[in-house]
């Protein structure tokens, strides 16, 4: 790997686990229906969610080392955002959970392999 990509897989191991936190607090939110809490805290878990998304296709670009489905995520944002509109934080937990918690586990996998 060149240094810049060395650079940025560092970096995303030293951040994903901060992140999957934030992940697991707005799940917790979510299921509790605290919006307050959940829309508190989704502007920061975005940003970071956002941030980790674009270093591991900027890795990709170099080489293919993790193997996300962007088309999967993209459908995931879209029906995340239906539910935030909704109010239907239920509906954004299930997605947080069951979609996005195996993409995080499976980046942070490849990070401490």
């Amino acid at each position: 790997m060149n240094s810049l990509v060395t650079e940025t897989f560092e970096s995303i191991e030293a951040y994903l686990p901060k992140l999957i936190e934030a992940h697991h607090k707005l799940i917790q939110y979510c299921r509790e229906e605290n919006s307050i809490k959940a829309f508190e805290l989704f502007p920061a878990y975005s940003k970071g969610l956002e941030w980790v998304l674009e270093a591991v296709m900027l890795i990709n670009k170099q080489t293919i080392y993790f193997h996300v489905n962007m088309d999967l995520i993209n459908s995931c944002l879209t029906e995340i955002n239906d539910g935030i509109n909704n109010e239907d934080l239920v509906l954004v937990a299930d997605i947080l959970e069951y979609e996005f918690s195996p993409i995080l586990n499976e980046i942070l996998t490849i990070t401490e392999g």
